[in-house]
């Protein structure tokens, strides 16, 4: 089992760096149509531009935090997740988060790794806030994050915004039971 953050891993899965091994995976699944349909991707995902966006991820910069998600029963990568737009001085980030293996949708996965996430983006970083936006047809994300404590702040466009404090975070118990 690889190494992971301090708070990053539950029984079945486990947060982790990004590996360059893991990128023809990452290149399948952001050019899988199905995947992708709720993404706000901007550029169309390319080997090139995917390698330059993993080089700049595993520096882990000041304002973007990346990790795989990966199955504990055997290491292997499942989806991505990370904190964007870190903002030091607001304590806020935005979360996003995609499981590329399709055969494990609407299996709680998703769930799992944001609730892993919450713990890092509070615990370790020491955020206040976390915002997330959700296409309003991607109904499984929208309840996923619902269930573990977001709360909607409104529709922007075709996307709801979302957003979990640490308080409330800290009233679920640290999410550990939710």
């Amino acid at each position: 089992m690889r190494k992971f953050p301090d708070g990053c891993a539950d029984q079945r899965i486990y947060l982790g760096p990004v590996l360059e091994e893991h990128l023809s995976l990452l290149f399948l699944w952001f050019n899988d149509l199905e995947v992708i349909k709720y993404l706000d991707l901007k550029d169309i995902v390319t080997p090139e531009n995917l390698r330059d966006s993993w080089r700049t991820m595993s520096q882990r910069t000041q304002t973007d935090i990346v990790f795989s998600i990966c199955l504990k029963d055997g290491d292997e990568i499942i989806g991505e997740t990370g904190l964007h737009d870190i903002n030091t001085t607001t304590q806020i980030a935005e979360a996003g988060f995609i499981i590329g293996r399709k055969d494990l949708w609407n299996m709680g996965y998703g769930k799992e790794a944001q609730i892993l996430l919450l713990r890092y983006a509070f615990d370790v970083v020491g955020l206040q806030r976390v915002l997330a936006k959700v296409h309003y047809k991607n109904i499984a994300s929208l309840r996923c994050l619902e269930h573990i404590g977001y709360r909607s702040e409104g529709l922007h466009g075709h996307q709801f915004c979302l957003s979990i404090s640490k308080l409330d975070y800290m009233r679920k118990g640290g999410l550990k039971n939710t």
